[in-house]
């Protein structure tokens, strides 16, 4: 059932980014995330899509090169243009901007993706993204002594978030 479910999925919004944007009366607009997630020891590629209304999550296909070229051979070649069917030129057209890792930006992935869509970096925007700077950020905080503080407020209020 979930294949079918994500089938469908990405039909519709393929569908949706074909569609006209009534303010615009052009193609839709949409940014991407991508981040890495490993399970039994094995590295995959997750990427999302954001267009609004929508969310969806590629199934993480398997990371072959774990350098900026294989990273990013992965973000363009096996989820954008093979799991979401996009074209080139619609990559080039719709895709303005996304939110990479820590990892993914200090190897250049951003600029590597931009490259190979034919975009410059000043209108593409590809970024290390907030939510992941500010989880160094915390997890530096709890591990500060003069703040032992935060680190068991933090742990108090995990706890009462775990029992709602």
């Amino acid at each position: 059932m979930l294949p079918v479910f994500h089938d469908v999925l990405q039909d519709g919004i393929k569908k949706f980014l074909a569609s006209s944007d009534p303010a615009t009366n052009k193609p839709r607009f949409f940014a991407l995330a991508a981040d890495k997630v490993t399970e039994l020891r094995r590295t995959g590629q997750l990427v999302g899509k954001w267009s609004l209304p929508d969310i969806l999550l590629a199934d993480p296909p398997v990371v072959e090169g774990h350098d900026k070229v294989g990273i990013t051979d992965n973000i363009h070649t096996n989820v954008l243009q093979n799991q979401y069917k996009f074209a080139s030129e619609e990559l080039k057209q719709q895709l303005t901007g996304g939110g990479f890792d820590g990892q993914y930006s200090k190897l250049g992935v951003h600029k590597e993706l931009a490259e190979r869509l034919g975009n410059s970096l000043s209108w593409l925007m590809l970024t290390w993204d907030g939510g992941h700077k500010t989880e160094l950020v915390l997890g530096d905080t709890r591990q500060d002594e003069a703040l032992v503080w935060y680190k068991e407020l933090s742990d108090f209020t995990g706890e009462i978030s775990s029992k709602i």
